[in-house]
C-alpha cells in the first residue's frame, strides 16, 4: 500500500537519510522532513474503498432516487462538507487487478479552520510515487475545492525526492505522471466516500488484529499493523457478523433508521412541542472475532 512508503518517507526524512532537490537541482525544503508530519502518520485512520463498488454504490443511490429523510437532509450536508471521522484520515482508492490504473491515495488532516482541510496526494507503486499537497477547501460552495502547494517524486532506488512548485514540475517530462488527472479522479473518489461515510443508511464497518504490535524504536506502524474501515450497508454487515445463540441459530444485527422525535408527554416541559433528530443506530451483535482479526460497527462515528 502506498501508505507505507509514506511512512517510509517521513521515517528517513526525520533521520535526514533522504535526499530532497528540486527539478532544477537547487536548494530546496523537504517537506516531509518535520515532526508534524512524522507524528500525523502514527494516528492516521486508514479508510479502503474499492473504486468499483465506490461507483456502483453511488450509481445505486442515484438511479433509485434514494431519498434522505428532509429532516436530517441539512446536517447530512453539513457533515459531508466538512467533517472527517478521525483528524487523519488515509483514504486508499484500489482498483480491479485487470484495470489499467495505477495505486492512489490521499491523506487528509483536520485543521483549526473551519472548512479547510490539508491534504497529500499520491499515485504509484511502492517503489515511484508521484504526488502533490496543499489544502481544500469549500467555503464558497458545496464542493470541494483543491490548492496545490507542492508537488513530488520520491525514487526508492536512489533515494530520492524530488520537490518543487507545481509550473515547473508541468515544464518537465521527468515526473510522468498526469497531476491533473489524478486530481479530478481523487476528488470524485474523496467527495464520493465522504458523502457514503454519512450517509444514514451505511455505516463505518472496522476491521483489525486482535492483537496489534508494539512497533520498537522510530518506525510507524505499517498498514497491515493497523485497523482498516470501510463503509458498509447492513445486508453487506448482517453477512460478516453472523453470530450464533445458545440454541445454535445465527442472530444477525440490523439497523434502525433515524427519525425525528416530536415530544408530547406532560412530563418534557421544557421540551413541550419541540423536535429533535434521533440518529439511526445499529441493534444487535455489532463486533465479532473470527481468527486473528476482530470486525465492529463504528456505532460512535
Amino acid at each position: 500500500m502506498l501508505f507505507d512508503t509514506l511512512c517510509r518517507i517521513a521515517e528517513q526524512s526525520k533521520s535526514e537519510q533522504l535526499t530532497a532537490r528540486s527539478i532544477d537541482n537547487s536548494k530546496t525544503v523537504n517537506i516531509f522532513n518535520n515532526p508534524y508530519f512524522y507524528n500525523l502518520l502514527k494516528e492516521t485512520k486508514i479508510f479502503e474503498f474499492k473504486v468499483s463498488k465506490l461507483i456502483k454504490k453511488l450509481k445505486t443511490i442515484v438511479e433509485t432516487n434514494e431519498k434522505i429523510d428532509t429532516e436530517f437532509a441539512e446536517e447530512y450536508v453539513e457533515a459531508t462538507k466538512h467533517n472527517l471521522p478521525f483528524k487523519v484520515c488515509y483514504f486508499h482508492f484500489y482498483f480491479d487487478p485487470d484495470d489499467d490504473y495505477i495505486d492512489m491515495g490521499i491523506l487528509v488532516i483536520t485543521t483549526s479552520m473551519l472548512h479547510i482541510l490539508e491534504f497529500y496526494i499520491i499515485a504509484g507503486d511502492k517503489d515511484m510515487i508521484s504526488g502533490c499537497c496543499g489544502r481544500m477547501d469549500n467555503r464558497s460552495s458545496e464542493e470541494w475545492k483543491f490548492e496545490v502547494v507542492n508537488e513530488f517524486h520520491y525514487k526508492k532506488a536512489e533515494n530520492l525526492i524530488i520537490i518543487d512548485d507545481p509550473e515547473k514540475i508541468e515544464k518537465t517530462s521527468e515526473v510522468g505522471v498526469n497531476h491533473h488527472e489524478n486530481l479530478m479522479r481523487i476528488h470524485g473518489y474523496f467527495s464520493t466516500a465522504m458523502a457514503l461515510i454519512y450517509h444514514p443508511k451505511q455505516f463505518v464497518f472496522e476491521e483489525g488484529p486482535v492483537d496489534i504490535p508494539h512497533r520498537k524504536g522510530k518506525k510507524i506502524k505499517r498498514s497491515h499493523q493497523r485497523p482498516k474501515y470501510t463503509v458498509l450497508n447492513p445486508y453487506e454487515i448482517r453477512t460478516i457478523l453472523q453470530v450464533h445463540n445458545e440454541t445454535g441459530r445465527i442472530v444477525s444485527g440490523h439497523d434502525r433508521r433515524g427519525f425525528e422525535r416530536t415530544y408530547r408527554h406532560p412530563k418534557y416541559k421544557k421540551m413541550q412541542g419541540k423536535k429533535q433528530w434521533i440518529d439511526p443506530v445499529w441493534v444487535g451483535p455489532s463486533s465479532k472475532t473470527i481468527g486473528n482479526k476482530i470486525y465492529k460497527v463504528r456505532l460512535d462515528i
